[in-house]
């Protein structure tokens, strides 16, 4: 079962493997440190922006996606794959966010993305809160180590910070919201195919 919906948090910058100063230099900036804080928070959501297209994050990011069912025939299919910190929780009859116990669940990673399957046998909490639309929130973080991005993602992430940077007070949602051409080429290959 497919989450309603998600959010995610970016927490860990992709600077580690772009680097700031690699950066400045695509984008011809030299010995000007004045922009770094807002040169980072573009970068940060460039590479967001990549990853929702391609289906995969590069860099640290906690995601949260919500679900409005529980049961043992009815797997959680996460939006990514490569997940650690899982946990799942629900809104119980109190409106209290509660963790499931984890022994109740394993965490399939042999499909296209990661999928909560629950153990048969298991007994699932009674005491689900029916007040709740998305009454069941699992929390994750998607991590990738620098050495396992593409030199393709790289520079697409600099196409997408340079439009962002070059453009400020671009009013069109449209143009903002979507990648340059260029780097939308690159990413084609790389970019899930999900059915």
């Amino acid at each position: 079962m497919k989450s309603s919906f998600h959010k995610i948090h970016t927490y860990a910058s992709p600077v580690t493997y772009i680097g700031l100063d690699n950066l400045k230099v695509h984008l011809g900036i030299f010995g000007d440190d004045g922009e770094d804080s807002y040169l980072s928070s573009l970068l940060l959501t460039a590479c967001d922006l990549v990853s929702e297209y391609v289906g995969k994050d590069f860099g640290s990011t906690g995601r949260t996606e919500f679900f409005n069912e529980l049961s043992i025939d009815s797997p959680l299919e996460l939006n990514r794959t490569g997940t650690s910190s899982l946990t799942v929780k629900y809104y119980n009859t109190s409106e209290v966010l509660t963790t499931l116990d984890s022994t109740l669940y394993v965490v399939d990673t042999t499909s296209s993305t990661d999928v909560i399957r629950f153990k048969k046998g298991s007994v699932l909490p009674t005491d689900i809160s029916e007040n709740i639309e998305n009454f069941v929130v699992v929390e994750y973080d998607s991590l990738i180590v620098d050495t396992q991005v593409p030199e393709a993602v790289v520079q697409a992430i600099y196409m997408f910070t340079t439009e962002m940077y070059n453009n400020r007070g671009t009013s069109s949602e449209k143009k903002m919201n979507s990648l340059p051409l260029a780097a939308e080429r690159l990413l084609i290959p790389l970019r899930e195919v999900r059915l």
